[in-house]
């Protein structure tokens, strides 16, 4: 399982927070649950924050249809095609924008958690999530409290 993060902006100061934030966390996250197979044929978890409209149920609507089990390319490797859990996550841009980077590391963390808790999407049922949750949060909260972005 590849942990790999993405990001959705309306184009102002939140990409500024945003973009370092998801490099770095892909940057640890990417590859420690890279031997472990959940089943469903599931080979990646996609973070993807949505900061682009003020409005957040402008914001939570445009974010919702990416929110779910999908089929993505394969950018790490050769198979192709992959079956993908995309938690797409929305956040106010407004509020992103005055954030400094390990402010918004910690609150796109903590998102992931509660998302885990409630993922708000239909899971397959030969995928084993109870496991994926588990060893998913476990790294997540890792990397929130042991990794702290530095400002280059």
């Amino acid at each position: 399982m590849i942990i790999s993060t993405n990001s959705h902006t309306g184009g102002g100061d939140e990409k500024k927070v945003i973009y370092p934030i998801t490099e770095h966390m892909e940057s640890h996250l990417k590859n420690v649950l890279a031997t472990k197979n959940y089943g469903g044929g599931i080979d990646e978890f996609l973070i993807i924050p949505y900061a682009v409209f003020s409005d957040e149920k402008e914001n939570s609507e445009f974010a919702k249809p990416s929110h779910k089990v999908q089929r993505t390319k394969d950018y790490y490797g050769d198979k192709g095609w992959i079956k993908t859990i995309v938690f797409a996550l929305p956040f106010n841009p407004d509020e992103v924008s005055k954030m400094n980077c390990e402010k918004f590391r910690v609150l796109l963390c903590n998102t992931v958690l509660e998302r885990l808790e409630d993922p708000q999407m239909k899971i397959l049922k030969a995928f084993d999530y109870a496991a994926f949750k588990q060893d998913v949060a476990k790294e997540i909260i890792f990397y929130r409290d042991n990794i702290p972005f530095e400002q280059p």
